[in-house]
């Protein structure tokens, strides 16, 4: 899916049909490059044991990013500026509001 790679201060949207995989290709990439990268995970439609539960069944691990559930995008401005994020995820963009 990223063929060229992942730019520093990119923006992407994977999107596609709904259960077509998308959470699952972005928990596979953090995966790729999680230890050298201090990475979020925001879900807005699902609860975070959910997204847990997925990865554990992944990667036969816990996930060592920190996932939170919020759909409000103000806090997930100041959450990442706090904790300086330098990946984050929003999962799924459309349950997002200011």
């Amino acid at each position: 899916v990223f063929t060229h790679g992942i730019n520093s201060s990119g923006v992407y949207l994977l999107g596609g049909q709904p259960w077509i995989g998308k959470s699952t290709i972005v928990l596979q990439l953090i995966q790729s490059f999680k230890e050298n990268v201090n990475v979020a995970y925001f879900s807005g439609e699902e609860d975070s044991n959910a997204v847990i539960n997925r990865y554990k069944r992944l990667f036969q691990s816990s996930p060592d990013f920190k996932i939170y559930h919020s759909t409000n995008l103000d806090d997930i401005i100041e959450t990442t500026l706090e904790e300086k994020f330098q990946f984050i995820i929003i999962d799924s963009i459309q349950t997002i509001y200011s």
